[in-house]
């Protein structure tokens, strides 16, 4: 049976903490989307979702300048493997439009999920993602 699920992923090297800096885990310049990245980036994942269309429904999506927010229903089982290929693929478009030839980390490895248990929930996840640019004072793309 399919779940729904609030998912939310960062760029690579975006966050850093103290420790990482005091132990110079990152040393290079963190990335952050601009607004036209956060377009394409929107653009690409919406094309990648389409894909997937007959087995998982994309409910929500927002691309922020470091992270993005999604909700979607899919097969529990699926959730891990859907999540890398969609971060695969988008990256993979993401160097395409850019002619980056070198490689590349856009997305950081790791990604959270929260399972959405009801109707009322996933309601106000899906306000929470279409929401959250406005709790980061960014513009909406």
């Amino acid at each position: 049976r399919m779940k729904t699920y609030l998912i939310t992923f960062v760029i690579h090297n975006s966050r850093r903490s103290y420790r990482m800096k005091r132990l110079g885990i990152y040393t290079d310049q963190a990335m952050f989307f601009s607004n036209e990245e956060r377009g394409l980036v929107k653009k690409i994942l919406l094309s990648i979702l389409e894909e997937f269309k007959e087995t998982v429904q994309g409910l929500a999506i927002n691309v922020l300048k470091d992270h993005v927010h999604l909700v979607a229903r899919l097969q529990p089982e699926e959730l891990s493997d859907f999540v890398r290929k969609l971060k695969g693929k988008s990256t993979h478009l993401y160097k395409k439009h850019y002619h980056i030839t070198k490689e590349f980390h856009l997305w950081a490895r790791k990604f959270n999920r929260r399972l959405i248990e009801n109707t009322d929930s996933e309601i106000r996840a899906i306000h929470y993602v279409e929401n959250n640019h406005v709790k980061h004072k960014q513009d909406k793309v």
